[in-house]
C-alpha cells in the first residue's frame, strides 16, 4: 500500500454517494454498513470505532501510513498501523478487498480514488444509481430511498438481493399436503440437524404425520409452526454459513423430468455447511432434452448462479453427480451445438466430477423435484414454421431462367 493517504474534507467539488453494502470479515461476521463513494479519498478505509465495537480482526501493515488531508495537512495524531481483509458484496456485486483502519465520521466505509479507478463505474449522481462495467457481474442499486444532505446523497436499498436468492429455495418451499411430501421435506433437513438445536423437538409434530401414513390427512397450526421454524433455521446460522477465503467448495447438483436442484456447501472448521441453495423449474424446450442434457444443464445453471464464488477459488471444488455418464462430458467426443456451448463455459473453471449413487444425492433430487408445472400444453400446438418464413409460390407471369445458360 501507499504511504500517503489521504482522506476527504468535506468540501465543495467533490461528488459523494453514500450506499448500504453488505460486508463479510474473514472471522464470517456479517455486516450491513454504509460506505461513501467518494474519489477525493485516495484509498479504502473502514472506521476504526466500527472495527472496535464490531471485533473485526485485522492485520498489521508492513509499515505505518501517514494519513493527510486533501491540503496536505496531517489528519489525526497518529499514523495508520492496521488494515482489515473483508468481503463485499453490494446488491450482487461481489469482491475481496483491504481497507484500512482510521477514524471516520460520516460512513463506515470509503471506497476511494483507487476502487473507483479498478471498477470504472458508471455513477447517476441525480438518481442515485451506480452501474459496474468492469466487473464479472454487473448490477445496479435498486433506489427506494433516497434522502439528499448538502454535497452527500445517501442510497438506501430496501433488500439484499443475493442473500434472498442464496435461501429462495428453502423459503419458497410450498406447505406439504401429502405425508410424502413432508417426508421429503424432513429427509432434507436431516442433512442439518446436527447444527439445529432440538430438531428432534421442533420437528415432532411432521413426525407424527408420518406415523399417521393412511389416515386422514391434516396441518394444523403446530405442524405450520414446525415447517417454518425449520425453513428458518436452514436458512440462517449456524446451519447456513457466509462462504470463506479458505476451505473447498462441494456442489451437489440433480435434475428431475421438471427441475433442476442444487447446494453449494464449504469445508469450514472440518464440517460440510450449506452456502446456497437452489431450485430452478425447466423450460418447456428443457423438458425435452435427454436425460444426461438436463444434469448436465443442472451443473450449468449452478454454475453461473455461484460463479462469484467459484470462479476464483482458492481450491479445486468439486461437483457431485447421480448420473455416470457426465464424467465422461469433458472427453474428446461428438458434442451437439448446446453441448459445445456448455463444454466451453465448463473450461473456466477448476473442478473435479464426481459419481455419487442416487439414493445418496437426497439433497440435490428434492430441491429439483420442489416445483412440478403444468406440462399439460407442452409440445401442442407449436408451430415449427410461422407463415411468414415461406416464400411465396411463384406466379405465372414470373420469369424462370435455365441456369445451364448462366455458365455459356
Amino acid at each position: 500500500m501507499n504511504n500517503r493517504y489521504v482522506v476527504p474534507q468535506k468540501r465543495l467539488g467533490v461528488q459523494e454517494l453514500e450506499v448500504k453494502p453488505l460486508l463479510t470479515t474473514t472471522n464470517g461476521k456479517k455486516l450491513k454498513l454504509s460506505a461513501m463513494v467518494d474519489s477525493g479519498c485516495t484509498h479504502t478505509c473502514i472506521d476504526e470505532e466500527l472495527v472496535k465495537k464490531k471485533k473485526i480482526p485485522t492485520k498489521k501493515l508492513e509499515r505505518p501510513i501517514t494519513c493527510r488531508n486533501s491540503d496536505g495537512t496531517i489528519a489525526g495524531k497518529k499514523d495508520i498501523t492496521k488494515f482489515v481483509k473483508m468481503d463485499l458484496n453490494i446488491n450482487g456485486h461481489n469482491e475481496q478487498l483491504d481497507a484500512v483502519v482510521t477514524p471516520l465520521q460520516s460512513s463506515d466505509l470509503f471506497l476511494g480514488h483507487d476502487w473507483l479507478t479498478n471498477h470504472n463505474p458508471e455513477i447517476d449522481w441525480k438518481q442515485g444509481i451506480i452501474k459496474f462495467n468492469r466487473c464479472p457481474t454487473s448490477c445496479s442499486f435498486p433506489h427506494t430511498d433516497i434522502s439528499f444532505e448538502p454535497r452527500i446523497r445517501r442510497l438506501q436499498s430496501n433488500e439484499d438481493t443475493e442473500e434472498k436468492e442464496k435461501v429462495k429455495a428453502i423459503r419458497d418451499w410450498a406447505v406439504p399436503t401429502t405425508v410424502k411430501q413432508v417426508e421429503s421435506f424432513l429427509g432434507f433437513a436431516n442433512f442439518y440437524r446436527r447444527f439445529i438445536k432440538n430438531f428432534s423437538t421442533i420437528t415432532q409434530p411432521l413426525n407424527e404425520l408420518k406415523s399417521k401414513k393412511g389416515e386422514k390427512w391434516y396441518w394444523n397450526d403446530e405442524q405450520q409452526q414446525a415447517f417454518e421454524q425449520i425453513k428458518q433455521a436452514i436458512a440462517s446460522e449456524p446451519v447456513l454459513a457466509l462462504p470463506k477465503d479458505k476451505g473447498q467448495f462441494r456442489i451437489e447438483v440433480d435434475a428431475s423430468n421438471y427441475g433442476t436442484g442444487a447446494v453449494l456447501s464449504q469445508e469450514q472448521e472440518n464440517k460440510w455447511h450449506p452456502v446456497a441453495f437452489m431450485s430452478k423449474t425447466l423450460s418447456e424446450a428443457e423438458r425435452n432434452y435427454e436425460i444426461y442434457d438436463k444434469e448436465l444443464l443442472a451443473i450449468i445453471k449452478a454454475l453461473k448462479l455461484w460463479r462469484h464464488y467459484l470462479l476464483d477459488a482458492k481450491e479445486q471444488f468439486e461437483i457431485w453427480t447421480d448420473h455416470e455418464n457426465l464424467k465422461y462430458f469433458r472427453e474428446p467426443q461428438k458434442l451437439n451445438a448446446r453441448q459445445a456451448r456448455w463444454y466451453l463455459m465448463l473450461q473456466e473453471y477448476d473442478f473435479l466430477l464426481r459419481h455419487i449413487p442416487g439414493k445418496t444425492n437426497t439433497k440435490a433430487d428434492i430441491l429439483s423435484r420442489l416445483i412440478k408445472p403444468d406440462t399439460s400444453n407442452d409440445n401442442r400446438g407449436v408451430e415449427m414454421f410461422k407463415e411468414k418464413m415461406f416464400i411465396r409460390r411463384l406466379e405465372e407471369s414470373t420469369p424462370i431462367y435455365d441456369v445451364t445458360l448462366l455458365h455459356n
